[in-house]
């Protein structure tokens, strides 16, 4: 019988709970492709807790790794006096990190489908697959809320808005955790965003995080970043008050890659390494990913005093728990077999589904989708991101951490990815002329990266050497095929090396060259289609007048290529809504909620499709009791259009004292043509409730408008409603969601 977590922690020497408190690469402990117990006794004679980026630093298959961690994990069971097994960890923000697996949409993408179940989904086939390789532990989702769209990071989080980034936070986290797979919720708190306005933080930039810890996460990740002036990784007021006193957290707080040691090295925060590891510990930091810098040295300060052996404990505590919650302390199943694939049809279909949801119809002319029923059109394929994997690969993908990291050549068969051209060959075959020149490179953007806040030391500053092979622009080549061309579909936008982490920008408009190439080809006289790539909110405004078509692709993942040319031949109807606002200056936060408010012209919720719409029969109460648990609204969404397709409803509400929309409820559904639905959805009234200054949860009375429709600024349908009675204050939300409690065809 297994002992308990308590009895385990009483019988380890000190040298084996610090072991657990720290990790190693597997690189360190492998020689001619296998485990080497001769490395294994030298180097991790105690065990070891953690195993950081497993297949991420490799370039194994998962069958290769698999045998790699069994193992490991033999030689710990059974060579080390705590028999304790390691605790193996991935980025899966866009599939598993690892190489000849599914690759999906980016995170920012997925904020795109607006479809939470379909992301629950993807994360319950990940932690399936995360299994099958022995590896636990997803260093995801990052849950932060993305207002600035400067911020390299942007591309990993699922937009702007709170309530949606919420909506997908719990179902990331549960779709993992559903399998034994353990999540993390990063980067606590304010990471990428002003964190000093205290109704924000409080609002906006925490509510992600407490859907996290209501939904059990096993662990949070603290940013790189200040906060109040000290860093993320060291502020007692940050991790001890506000994450577990008042979030109510139990699990394990684990560090980012190198942030320990980074507030004394990097930040001057600290003296010394003493210093460091006792605010860390004191703070309830549990691990110091990814080698240890600084928990190393754990034992020898407790030794001479300095460290009280408690906080110790109480940091091997959390690991053991979540180790104990992915069934890891219990016996191992036996493994059938090594030969695995995890980019079956099934993976690349629900890679392909994803793609089809993420992608955003910004502009339509008419022009699409591309007519081939009574013409035979002669399509222009050009651009930096036609023909290049870079355009579909997010920054945590195996092929982007491994080559951006550790400098290693990828490739487009480990899994197969499919680009634009190879995609519009495919599907546009026998029925239009695809002509292909790459026309323009990627061009030079304006970078800063200030080392004062931060971050992966991994992150490279050249930002252009760049591995995959290109051809060489053809300008000849590119004028005889604009002039024998009906239309152009010009692949533009962003890769690894101008998005991503380590990748914040000052501007954030498209590179100058692509830009002006855009422009003419625009000038040529015939239509344009652009389709743009990458991870961040760009501001494309101004040329996109110039255009007949855009689309926005993020970095649509193993089969984007396929998913664009669907969407651009009008085999798929697109759906997705932008869970961000492009911006007009780089320099401007993005709010979603700013929505009396003129600006960008591609703004939050919005996105077209190529049927048609309209909301009408509106019902709503008149009034509400402060003390109703709930309100019902009901309205309907008929599709006038000619052909099947999906539409967001959108719900927003707004107490009249203030100008800011909230967004309170959404609904995912498809309407056959000439079809309407009847959409009922249940609000929670405290979900109305907001922090005030003083830190106390309040719904204020008084009239509340709400307003339905297609997007932030899409007011089809509005009403008023009055809730009555005192401002109630609230302890905590039983409620964080509305509820769609109707959805049907009505006559």
């Amino acid at each position: 019988m297994r002992k308990n977590i308590e009895e385990m922690i009483k019988e380890m020497s000190l040298e084996e709970k610090v072991a657990q408190l720290c990790g190693i690469w597997i690189t360190d402990l492998i020689e001619n492709d296998e485990i080497s117990y001769r490395k294994c006794k030298e180097l991790i004679p105690y065990g070891i807790g953690h195993i950081g980026q497993a297949g991420s630093c490799t370039t194994y298959e998962p069958g290769h790794l698999a045998k790699l961690i069994d193992d490991l994990q033999q030689y710990v069971r059974q060579e080390t006096k705590s028999k304790i097994p390691v605790l193996f960890h991935e980025e899966v923000i866009t599939g598993i990190a690892v190489k000849n697996t599914m690759i999906t949409p980016q995170m920012i993408g997925m904020g795109c489908s607006w479809n939470p179940q379909l992301v629950y989904e993807n994360a319950k086939t990940i932690a399936k697959d995360m299994k099958k390789m022995g590896i636990y532990y997803a260093l995801s989702p990052m849950v932060d809320v993305v207002t600035d769209p400067r911020w390299g990071r942007a591309e990993e989080g699922f937009g702007e808005n709170p309530y949606l980034v919420g909506s997908f936070t719990k179902s990331f986290i549960t779709g993992l955790q559903s399998e034994s797979v353990a999540a993390t919720a990063k980067h606590f708190a304010g990471y990428g965003a002003d964190n000093e306005d205290v109704v924000t933080f409080l609002n906006d930039i925490l509510f992600p995080f407490q859907i996290a810890i209501k939904y059990d996460v096993c662990a949070v990740m603290p940013g790189y970043h200040m906060y109040k002036e000290i860093p993320c990784i060291l502020s007692e007021e940050l991790l001890n008050q506000i994450l577990r006193e008042k979030l109510g957290f139990k699990n394990m707080i684990v560090s980012d890659y190198g942030a320990i040691k980074q507030a004394w090295s990097v930040y001057g925060y600290t003296k010394n390494a003493l210093e460091t590891a006792s605010k860390a510990l004191k703070s309830g930091v549990a691990v110091d990913l990814p080698k240890g810098e600084i928990y190393q040295n754990l034992s020898g300060y407790v030794k001479d005093g300095t460290i009280k052996e408690e906080l110790v404990n109480e940091a091997v505590k959390q690991v053991l728990l979540v180790k104990e919650k992915t069934g890891l302390l219990d016996p191992p199943d036996k493994r059938k077999t090594y030969h695995l694939n995890l980019d079956t049809k099934q993976h690349r279909e629900r890679a392909l589904k994803s793609a089809h949801q993420s992608i955003v119809l910004l502009k339509n002319d008419a022009i699409l989708p591309i007519d081939t029923n009574t013409t035979v059109p002669c399509i222009l394929v050009t651009g930096p991101e036609a023909d290049s994997c870079y355009s579909l690969l997010g920054d945590y993908t195996w092929a982007g951490i491994a080559e951006y990291f550790h400098r290693q050549s990828i490739s487009r068969e480990s899994p197969h990815l499919v680009t634009l051209l190879e995609g519009m060959k495919k599907r546009f075959a026998g029925k239009a002329d695809i002509l292909y020149e790459r026309g323009c490179d990627w061009g030079i953007v304006e970078k800063t990266m200030n080392t004062m806040q931060g971050g992966d030391e991994r992150c490279r500053v050249n930002l252009h050497d760049m591995l995959e092979k290109r051809e060489d622009v053809n300008t000849d080549a590119l004028s005889k095929y604009i002039e024998k061309a009906d239309m152009i579909v010009a692949a533009v936008g962003e890769n690894r090396y101008f998005c991503g982490e380590g990748c914040n920008r000052v501007d954030v408009g498209l590179p100058k060259e692509q830009e002006e190439f855009v422009y003419q080809l625009c000038k040529t006289g015939k239509p344009v289609i652009m389709v743009v790539f990458g991870g961040r909110p760009l501001a494309i405004e101004k040329l996109a007048e110039q255009c007949s078509a855009v689309i926005y692709a993020w970095y649509p993942g193993e089969e984007g290529g396929n998913a664009i040319a669907d969407i651009l031949s009008g085999k798929v109807c697109p759906s997705g809504k932008l869970c961000v606002t492009l911006p007009i200056e780089g320099d401007r936060p993005i709010d979603s909620r700013e929505s009396l408010k003129k600006g960008s012209q591609y703004y939050f919720g919005y996105g077209l499709s190529y049927a048609e719409f309209i909301y009408h029969s509106f019902w709503c109460p008149e009034k509400v009791m402060m003390n109703e648990e709930y309100f019902d609204i009901s309205f309907i969404i008929e599709n006038i259009g000619f052909r099947t397709a999906t539409e967001i409803g959108q719900v927003y509400m707004r107490h009249v004292d203030e100008e800011k929309k909230n967004l309170v409820g959404f609904v995912r559904t498809t309407i056959k043509k000439q079809k309407k639905r009847q959409i009922k959805i249940r609000i929670y009234t405290e979900c109305l409730s907001e922090y005030d200054m003083e830190g106390r949860l309040c719904l204020k009375p008084g009239v509340w408008m709400i307003y339905v429709g297609a997007s932030v600024r899409d007011e089809q349908l509005f009403s008023r409603i009055e809730i009555r009675g005192d401002e109630t204050v609230f302890m905590k939300r039983k409620h964080d969601f509305s509820q769609v409690i109707e959805n049907y065809y009505k006559e």
